[in-house]
C-alpha cells in the first residue's frame, strides 16, 4: 500500500526543508524522487517499500534515467510556459 508512510515527515536534502513522504514518492512525475533512499533509509525500510510498491520499469524510470541538467530543466519549463500561452490564444 503506497500511502502507508504518507504522513511521515522528513528532511528533504534536495529542497532543504521538511516534507511529507507522500511528496517524495511522487515528486518525479508521479514516481519516487531519486534521493528518496538517502532521505528515508533511517526512518523505515524504504528499499523494501519501493520494491513492494513499484514495478521494475517504474524504478528504472525513476532511478536509471540520466538526470537533467539545470539548464535543461529551465528550458523545459520555458517551453511548457510558452506552449501554455500559445494554446490559450496568447502571442
Amino acid at each position: 500500500m503506497k500511502e502507508m508512510h504518507d504522513e511521515l515527515e522528513g528532511y528533504c536534502r534536495m529542497l532543504g526543508h521538511r516534507l511529507p513522504f507522500r511528496y517524495c514518492r511522487g515528486a518525479n512525475e508521479g514516481l519516487p524522487c531519486r534521493k528518496i533512499m538517502d532521505c528515508w533509509y533511517d526512518v523505515f525500510p524504504v528499499l523494501e517499500f519501493l520494491a513492494g510498491n513499484y514495478s521494475e520499469e517504474e524504478l528504472k524510470a525513476a532511478f536509471g534515467a540520466p538526470r537533467k541538467t539545470r539548464i535543461e530543466s529551465i528550458i523545459e519549463i520555458v517551453h511548457r510556459a510558452r506552449n501554455g500561452v500559445e494554446d490559450s490564444g496568447g502571442e
